[in-house]
């Protein structure tokens, strides 16, 4: 059976993640399957034990552009209802200014007689015990009103170091799913959609071969193929193939930019990065270096090694052996890698 990519329409006043590609729907391939169903189940007149619906994945996989289908559904269905939508660093600022100047009364106005909220990017406050506290009242209040519910964070809940375990348990009690990193059937979807809206042709084989390019991300797709369709001809195989060397050689990555996007991904230095800490994400983070650093420059183990703290060449191999096997197997390995890789896009 042929794999395909579910559209989700897009609201007019949202063409893409990034508002960079006017594509017109969310096209969710079968490695988004799961949050296809979420939409469609939490869209649905009777999705009060759905609630809350938390939406995790890296950047630019499309967790914006997701919700917004979501309040545009829910507001087809639920003709006249309030919603309120607010960033997570936006929330966590009017709250302390609030504090400051004993106007909590005025801040928690804002958030009665709604019907749906959104919080964006939760991970941005994990670590303000405050607002977590002042977020947990308002979800508990909002919860018990009937309110529905939509969280969006880097991580799932339960990754999160620093968030409050009674907040954690409250988000868990609703319906968690991942957008991962677009597959070739939603990226063959997505350049499809932005050849007819750019009238110019692109080739089966051109488009199929820009789809499948493992070193871009969806992001890297998108926009060399923005870059092609602008000049006005049609795209074919041998364009493509061009304009993937040209990308990548212009790239002239090293092992030191790849750590230093690695560990600010991670929120970690690099110095610890290249250290001997075994911690779990320490780790996870020296793997990804050492993967995209054999997969993305021309330096040697020995290089590599030199470069993430004078390791040893073996040891190089040997983690990235490992890694290779994980990146096909593991959910977060995948997710970590294709988030740096959009970092040094």
């Amino acid at each position: 059976m042929v794999q395909s990519a579910v559209p989700i329409p897009v609201p007019p006043d949202l063409k893409s993640t990034t508002n960079r590609f006017p594509l017109r729907a969310f096209y969710a391939g079968p490695e988004n399957s799961l949050a296809r169903q979420a939409f469609e189940s939490f869209t649905s007149v009777a999705a009060g034990h759905l609630n809350p619906l938390v939406v995790h994945g890296p950047t630019s996989v499309g967790k914006s552009q997701f919700v917004r289908c979501v309040i545009d559904r829910w507001k087809q269905v639920c003709r006249g209802k309030n919603v309120v939508e607010v960033q997570g660093k936006e929330f966590a600022k009017q709250f302390g200014e609030a504090v400051r100047s004993d106007t909590l009364r005025v801040f928690r106005r804002q958030f009665e007689n709604i019907h749906l909220f959104i919080l964006e990017d939760l991970h941005h406050f994990t670590r303000a015990e405050a607002t977590q506290r002042e977020f947990l009242h308002l979800f508990d209040r909002l919860h018990r009103s009937g309110v529905s519910l939509v969280i969006t964070s880097r991580y799932a809940p339960v990754l999160l170091d620093g968030l409050l375990p009674a907040l954690t348990s409250r988000l868990a009690s609703g319906l968690t799913v991942p957008i991962v990193p677009s597959g070739t059937a939603a990226r063959n979807a997505m350049l499809r959609d932005l050849s007819e809206i750019r009238r110019t042709r692109i080739s089966a084989n051109a488009l199929n071969r820009l789809a499948r390019e493992s070193l871009f991300s969806t992001i890297d797709v998108l926009e060399t193929a923005e870059s092609l369709l602008s000049l006005g001809k049609s795209v074919d195989i041998r364009d493509v193939q061009q304009a993937i060397r040209q990308r990548i050689a212009a790239s002239h990555l090293t092992t030191q930019q790849i750590a230093r996007c690695t560990a600010a991904h991670f929120a970690i230095s690099t110095k610890l990065l290249k250290s001997s800490s075994r911690r779990r994400n320490v780790v996870l983070a020296r793997g990804v270096t050492i993967h995209l650093a054999r997969l993305l420059t021309n330096e040697s183990l020995e290089s590599i090694g030199m470069a993430l703290g004078k390791r040893d060449h073996t040891t190089i191999l040997h983690h990235a052996k490992k890694m290779q096997r994980l990146v096909t197997t593991d959910q977060e390995v995948q997710n970590a890698v294709d988030a740096v890789k959009q970092r040094l896009a």
